[in-house]
């Protein structure tokens, strides 16, 4: 195979844009005007490095007053595919994919080795048969075909059937089923007229057509060529003076080191894998970082606040699951940074609007209803923009409320006429024409609609990605209907197959001077920066390096002829020792960090390249590189990205100091500031994927039941216990199904069959209380304050009224009155445990909170203010009234009347005066601090991991003392 006859060393201390730009202006040499590249190729690593070398073409040639005729710039992979013949028609990825899965679809039992029967179980019981339907066909095809991608880039064994009769192949009997499905694949392909993208690679490689124009071929500091690329150009390089084609290869390392590289540029594994790397200062320049979160920020403090001339930064990222972290490190101190990889077009809206259409068709339709309505071009056409937000709270409260597990489910509690209603017509009109089969048309027409009111503006990035995308999916589609009708495949099937396209393919940025580049390890090469940080130097990324395969293990790729272990080692020794050589003897730095742990606490290896050293020095490494973690930086863990400022108005004080509801004063008790949150500026949690019923919901279908039994005049009097749970039994299903209609899912049959348990118990219980001569009061059930008082209740003559109800009252003939409070939490609570709690030093104490000179503060002033309130309508002495908890609780076992038989006139007078301190904090505006810790916190996640880190206090305690003005 002839070899390229020019070969430029071109050093190690510059840049490789800039280097290899000087080599080929000089070259090519000038016309009148411009240096012109007509007929030039240049072979770069990536995408990125061709971006820069031809701006430092369009530099250089800018200092000596010319223009440049720019050379055709291909990565190895698209070199490749510009040599297949022209006659050689390549099946698209979709469709390759497809008929690969068809073989599979057809016949699975057809290929025993390659799936085999799942074996008898231990008792001899066959197991169910494996489900191989057009998913798992559209699956193993994807598999099948990445194992195809893989073996094309080796020159003697390129696809099933070669590798199957090569000597060293073991598990012949399944190669064997993989040759016999890739026979049949290529069988369909053929009768399309198309050749598969692997085939036609060696096509490219073996029968290359050289573009008429090509005149000469540069191989630009690419040390990882594909095997097949030299295959190909050897058989067209033909150098003057007998030919018209040469290739040249440039090399960025001193011609010193010419045996560390073959003729094609490509690093020699003997030379590189075991030589020592030059170091500088190898304890300065490299560190620890024991989480993803502190290094993304000791990466972020590391760099300049901007990147002016001859001092920016770059950062190399080889694990791109850093990237993200470090991005917002970064602009969190204010500095922008870039990707040049950019996002999958899947991240993008269109693909996002392709994935909900998919879960929906799965079945998952609340899931994706909800997913839809919190996409604003999704709502955008279902709704005008005044309507948008209250059809979300109108879809917030039916999924709350409802829980509806299927969109007839949903139309039916959507309110009549309701924009909701309509949003969710539409989505079943949408939703029946893509499952009937015309999902094609259905998809484009989907993203007309919704895309019509939007003007995507191609000098906007985001709006041009988004085009982009949008044309993609176009394309993708038309590509894949002629197939997809050709199979029937069903519609989800063919979302997925789009889908799977769209996260392989990237919308690239435009370049941004002013943002820190997020690099992969081969675009470090090219990479310029005078500083460079190289975040994440751990084993697995530098080097890569495959083991485990289930189909090409790493020492089965070398006997095919495939990258081995040990050239990816050399090749990424050779680059590290490029990029510290380029910045060596004070022209830049290069700073290392080394991962400790990975997500989920996972340890992590030092690269083996931290080891490539001689043996004097090696022992300190190892010190270095197994120091013991270090504990992480506590600021680095996850902090808000801003500071809430809670709004405060005239309105909302007076609101807030008019009335207040008795259960109420118990969350000011617990905490000021989430009272604030909830009772002032009415915030609540919502859980946008709620999946069942919640403890409130449980609570109130029991509250409602037994409402409806004590006001029963015929009901409330039984001793009868089977009668009593028979009556709350149908009361209960006639409140479910006013709750969620007659199609049930699976968490309201569990929640239904829980509260009818509770039911039951609770019939033996009242029985027998029934039975011990307690009556219940119809008239005292569900009672309001102000109806039992005939007038607002307020504990002083101006201040705030408070509201609530009383869930019974029932009266003895001997033993008076006792006020009743049903409890359904999971384990039940005495009164006084409920009401009282054990003063804890992070607590705030305000001292009307204490009972007297005790170690017990009050936490919930409920029954208390029950009391005061019937004494004073009833003109009862407080021996008349007692007080109880009917306890409700998960251990059935446990369900009774707990009376408070502790509490006392002490007690009584105490609990007035908290709850009239309460009353006066809360018109006077006193909601900080906040408690450290609360019980069951509905705002836990709205305020990690603090109030004070999250709440900019002091700008709230302003708004406060500025708007606080309740009425006098």
């Amino acid at each position: 195979m002839p070899t390229p006859e020019n070969v430029h060393f071109i050093g190690w201390t510059m840049p490789v844009a800039s280097a290899v730009a000087a080599v080929l202006l000089r070259e090519v040499g000038q016309t009148a005007a411009a240096f012109d590249f007509t007929g030039h190729v240049v072979v770069v690593p990536t995408r990125e490095s061709g971006r820069r070398l031809l701006v430092a073409l369009a530099a250089q040639a800018s200092e000596a007053g010319l223009g440049v005729l720019a050379p055709e710039v291909f990565t190895p992979d698209v070199c490749l595919r510009t040599l297949v013949p022209r006659n050689v028609r390549v099946a698209s990825p979709l469709v390759a994919c497809v008929e690969m899965a068809a073989v599979l679809h057809a016949a699975p039992e057809g290929f025993p080795a390659l799936f085999p029967a799942a074996a008898p179980e231990g008792d001899g019981v066959a197991p169910s048969a494996p489900i191989r339907d057009w998913a798992w066909a559209v699956a193993m095809a994807n598999v099948l075909l990445d194992v195809r991608a893989t073996l094309a880039n080796s020159p003697a064994f390129p696809d099933f059937a070669t590798v199957c009769a090569n000597p060293d192949t073991v598990e012949t009997e399944r190669w064997t089923d993989m040759a016999r499905v890739e026979t049949a694949y290529r069988a369909r392909l053929s009768a399309l007229g198309l050749t598969d993208a692997a085939d036609a690679r060696h096509a490219g490689a073996f029968a290359p057509q050289k573009p008429a124009h090509w005149r000469r071929l540069w191989l630009a500091a690419t040390p990882a060529l594909t095997p097949l690329l030299p295959v190909a150009l050897g058989k067209i390089n033909t150098p003057p003076p007998d030919g018209t084609f040469s290739i040249s290869v440039l090399i960025a390392a001193p011609e010193a080191m010419r045996s560390g590289f073959d003729a094609w540029g490509r690093v020699e594994p003997a030379f590189w894998k075991n030589r020592p790397i030059d170091w500088e200062d190898f304890a300065a320049q490299t560190q620890l970082a024991a989480t993803p979160n502190a290094l993304a920020d000791a990466v972020a403090a590391m760099l300049p606040r901007q990147n002016d001339a001859g001092r920016w930064t770059s950062v190399g990222v080889p694990a791109r699951a850093l990237v993200a972290g470090i991005k917002i490190a970064a602009e969190r101190v204010g500095i922008p940074a870039r990707s040049p990889e950019g996002e999958t077009m899947r991240q993008l809206v269109p693909g996002v609007l392709l994935h909900l259409w998919g879960v929906l068709l799965s079945g998952e339709e609340t899931r994706a209803v909800s997913g839809f309505l919190r996409l604003p071009d999704f709502v955008r056409m279902l709704a005008p923009e005044a309507k948008q937000v209250p059809l979300l709270r109108e879809w917030d409260a039916l999924w709350e409320k409802r829980l509806p597990d299927s969109l007839p489910d949903m139309l039916e509690f959507a309110p009549a006429n309701s924009f909701l209603a309509n949003a969710l017509g539409a989505l079943d009109r949408w939703r029946r024409r893509i499952a009937s089969g015309d999902w094609a048309d259905a998809l484009r027409d989907m993203l007309a609609a919704v895309f019509a009111e939007r003007v995507l503006d191609s000098a906007n990035p985001a709006d041009r990605a988004i085009r982009e995308s949008i044309e993609t999916i176009l394309e993708e589609i038309r590509v894949l209907a002629p197939a997809a009708a050709r199979y029937r495949l069903p519609p989800e099937t063919c979302l997925a197959l789009v889908l799977h396209r769209l996260a392989l393919t990237r919308v690239v940025p435009d370049p941004v001077d002013t943002a820190v580049p997020l690099l992969g390890w081969l675009e470090l090469l090219w990479d310029d920066a005078p500083h460079l940080i190289l975040a994440g130097l751990n084993d697995e990324h530098v080097p890569e390096c495959v083991t485990a395969d289930p189909f090409l293990p790493g020492s089965f790729r070398e006997k095919l002829g495939l990258p081995s272990n040990d050239a990816r080692l050399a090749e990424s020794a050779y680059i590290f020792q490029k990029l510290l050589a380029q910045r060596a003897s004070g022209s830049g730095r290069v700073n290392v960090f080394v991962l400790q742990t990975g997500v989920g606490d996972t340890s992590l290896r030092p690269s083996r390249l931290l080891f490539l050293a001689d043996n004097a020095v090696l022992p300190d490494r190892v010190r270095l590189l197994f120091a013991d973690p270090s504990p992480p930086n506590p600021e680095s863990a996850w902090r808000a990205g801003w500071r809430y400022v809670p709004t405060v108005t005239p309105d909302m004080a007076q609101a807030a100091c008019a009335h207040i509801s008795v259960t109420s004063m118990g969350d000011y008790l617990k905490c000021p500031f989430r009272f604030f949150l909830k009772n002032v500026a009415k915030m609540r949690p919502f859980d946008p994927w709620k999946m069942e019923p919640d403890a409130m919901e449980f609570g109130s279908a029991i509250h409602d039941v037994l409402a409806t039994f004590a006001s029963d005049e015929h009901a409330s009097k039984s001793e009868d216990a089977e009668f009593i749970a028979a009556f709350t039994a149908a009361r209960l299903d006639e409140w479910i199904a006013r709750a969620y209609g007659a199609r049930r899912p699976l968490p309201v049959l569990v929640f239904a069959e829980a509260a009818r348990n509770r039911l039951s118990a609770f019939a033996r219980a009242q029985a027998q209380i029934r039975a011990q001569g307690w009556r219940i009061v119809d008239s005292l059930v569900e009672v309001k304050f102000a109806t039992l008082l005939g007038r607002p209740f307020r504990l002083d003559e101006d201040g705030l009224a408070i509201q609530g109800k009383i869930d019974r009252i029932d009266l003895h003939d001997e033993q008076g009155w006792r006020i009743m409070d049903y409890k359904t939490s999971q384990t039940p609570l005495t009164p006084h445990e409920a009401h009282l709690e054990n003063v804890r030093k992070d607590t705030p104490k305000p001292e009307y909170t204490l009972v007297g000179n005790s170690r017990s503060r009050w936490r919930n002033l409920q029954l208390p203010l029950y009391s005061q309130l019937f004494r004073l309508a009833r003109n009862l002495s407080f021996n008349e009234v007692t007080t109880a908890y009917f306890n409700l609780p998960k251990a059935l076992s446990k369900t009774t009347v707990s009376p408070w038989s502790e509490y006392t006139r002490e007690l009584d007078d105490s609990a007035v005066a908290c709850a009239r301190g309460v009353l006066n904090d809360i018109r006077s505006g006193v909601f900080w601090p906040p408690a450290p810790f609360v019980k069951h916190d509905d705002f836990g996640t709205f305020l990690f991991p603090s109030p004070e880190t999250v709440v900019d206090s002091e700008a709230f305690r302003d708004n406060l003392s500025q708007h606080w003005r309740p009425s006098p």
